[in-house]
C-alpha cells in the first residue's frame, strides 16, 4: 500500500503558502515605499546642501536668481539623471536667498513627512522651501 499526503493535508499546507506570501508581501511593499520617501528625503537635503555651498562659496554679488541647472552646470550636483523629477527656484533679496525645491512624482506624504519633517505635501507633489542668508 502506498503512503501518500491526502487532499486536506496538501490543501492545508498550500493555505500556510499563501497565508506567509501575504504577509511577506505585504513587509516588502512597505519597504518599497519607506525606501522611496528616504531617497526623495536624501535628494532633497543634497540639493539644499549644494544650493548653501553655491551661496556660501561663491558669494555671488549680483545673482539674483539660479535654478537646478545652474548646480550642476558648476559641479555643486552630480547625477542630473536621478534629480529629473526635481526642481529648484531660488530669488535674492537684501538679506537672504529664497529657496523652494519642488519634487513633482509619486512618494508617500506620510512617511516623507517622518523622514524630513520640512517638507511640505501639496496636489502637485513636495515642496521643500528653506533660506540661506547672505553674509557677506
Amino acid at each position: 500500500m502506498f503512503k501518500a499526503f491526502t487532499l486536506i493535508e496538501l490543501l492545508t499546507v498550500l493555505a500556510v503558502i499563501a497565508i506567509l506570501l501575504t504577509i511577506v508581501t505585504s513587509f516588502a511593499v512597505n519597504a518599497v515605499h519607506q525606501a522611496r520617501a528616504t531617497r526623495v528625503a536624501m535628494n532633497l537635503r543634497n540639493i539644499r546642501a549644494a544650493a548653501e555651498s553655491y551661496v556660501s562659496v561663491e558669494k555671488p554679488p549680483t545673482q539674483t536668481s539660479f535654478d537646478l541647472n545652474f548646480l550642476v552646470s558648476k559641479s555643486y550636483l552630480t547625477n542630473a539623471q536621478e534629480l529629473a523629477h526635481y526642481t529648484l527656484f531660488a530669488t535674492r533679496n537684501d538679506e537672504a536667498y529664497h529657496i523652494t525645491i519642488t519634487y513633482n512624482s509619486i512618494v508617500d506624504p506620510v512617511r516623507l513627512q517622518s523622514v524630513l519633517p520640512g517638507a511640505t505635501v501639496t496636489q502637485t507633489g513636495v515642496t521643500y522651501s528653506f533660506v540661506v542668508p547672505i553674509w557677506w
